[in-house]
């Protein structure tokens, strides 16, 4: 069955809803996450009197508490299901936003940090992730690639357009307006998702999903997630520092904004390229690939010169994030099942998010130690080839329910 028929035929399936409201909830966890708080660093910076490595201590702190709830809304979705997990994590974010733009101050900035990472950028994270994997089995990497793309098609939306309102007005009006779109978004998705009953992982027996205890022992599940980690520490530090970063090749805020856009769009080939080539290619040499990728951007980065360059490479680096998005969703519901792929990728995202959170020290460190921050992309880079050679050596463990041996085709 082609994809074109796949989805005709199923368009009245309620996992469709859910590819959407998912991808709207993710969307939504844009003021927990590093590019969110990347558009209010310099105004927030200038507001609050705070150096950036202070600043850059305060966020990895928050990170790495915030990481703690991911494995807590893992297993709450595995008991209590994606509709009420996913709609009522809605709630805090969009309520430590609006408060955050208005009793924000450099006293109190860490706990908003803490609540905002925990809330958004881990639990909601979460509870998007997951909630394609608990609907779809068969046709998971096609609807993980719709997810994806639909994703990037928001926050390449949402990125210009919040840009645009922190420039016309400023950084705490924005914020609260997006706290009040957040609600709306909570009684949508409570409204749409169908009950817990109709998840697929009702459907299937023991034998065909992998216990999360069994599942974090494999290999495949570290090769995922340190591979993943790497990613999202890359991603965290340079969309956090980003208009710093170009600043320093000669670009101004334009530029960074331009390089946003391009990063985000270009997402969506990754996600639909990857999203297909999932059901063809094994897994870990998709990784592998997507892991060189990652070193050309970074080794690649201190030799931009021009607009168009910048255009490109970020245009590069939104593929891989592309790739790496669809690829973090795939690899854990293929090989592991529906089951407990709430608590699975709870812990995964829990390690991602503490990756996120030494991205921006390590830069912010690094370009107060050394006047740049071009020697950290370099080492990057070079992890990245030794992370791509580990991936390509891996097998990937599949579960014995699929028809499928402990290894991809």
């Amino acid at each position: 069955m082609n994809v074109v028929s796949t989805l005709e035929g199923s368009w009245k399936y309620a996992g469709w809803r859910v590819v959407f409201v998912a991808s709207l909830a993710m969307v939504a966890t844009l003021p927990g996450r590093t590019v969110g708080l990347g558009l209010i660093t310099e105004p927030l910076l200038t507001d609050l009197q705070i150096t950036r490595v202070h600043y850059s201590n305060l966020t990895i702190w928050a990170t790495i508490l915030g990481a703690l709830f991911s494995p807590i809304c893992g297993k709450a979705i595995d008991r209590w299901g994606v509709r009420v997990c996913l709609s009522f994590a809605v709630i805090p974010v969009a309520v430590i936003t609006i408060t955050m733009s208005i009793y924000v101050a450099a006293a109190n900035l860490l706990l908003f940090l803490i609540l905002s990472r925990g809330f958004g950028q881990s639990s909601l994270s979460t509870a998007s992730v997951t909630a394609v994997g608990k609907w779809f089995d068969t046709h998971l990497g096609i609807a993980l690639g719709i997810f994806s793309a639909l994703v990037a098609l928001g926050f390449a939306t949402a990125i210009p357009l919040v840009g645009g309102l922190i420039d016309q007005q400023n950084w705490r009006s924005c914020w609260f307006g997006i706290g009040i779109a957040l609600i709306a978004v909570s009684a949508f998705a409570f409204t749409v998702i169908p009950a817990k009953g109709k998840e697929i992982s009702k459907s299937h027996s023991d034998e065909e999903s992998v216990g999360w205890l069994d599942a974090i022992r494999t290999s495949t599940f570290w090769t995922f997630t340190v591979s993943v980690a790497l990613y999202y520490l890359i991603l965290s530090g340079l969309t956090l520092f980003c208009e710093s970063v170009l600043e320093e090749l000669g670009f101004g805020r334009s530029v960074y904004i331009a390089a946003m856009i391009s990063m985000m769009g270009a997402g969506l080939v990754g996600n639909f390229l990857i999203g297909w080539l999932s059901s063809h290619w094994k897994t870990n040499r998709l990784l592998a690939g997507s892991l060189l990728i990652l070193a050309v951007v970074m080794l690649g980065l201190p030799q931009l010169q021009s607009t168009g360059q910048v255009v490109l490479l970020f245009a590069l680096f939104g593929i891989c994030g592309g790739a790496f998005a669809v690829l973090f969703f795939v690899g854990y519901g293929k090989a592991f099942g529906p089951k407990h792929l709430g608590r699975v990728q709870g812990i995964a995202q829990a390690v991602g998010v503490v990756a996120s959170a030494l991205g921006p020290k390590l830069l912010a460190e690094t370009q107060m130690a050394t006047g740049s921050y071009w020697l950290a992309f370099r080492w990057l880079g070079f992890v990245a080839i030794i992370f791509a050679i580990v991936a390509w050596c891996t097998p990937m463990f599949r579960r014995a329910g699929i028809g499928l041996s402990t290894t991809d085709k």
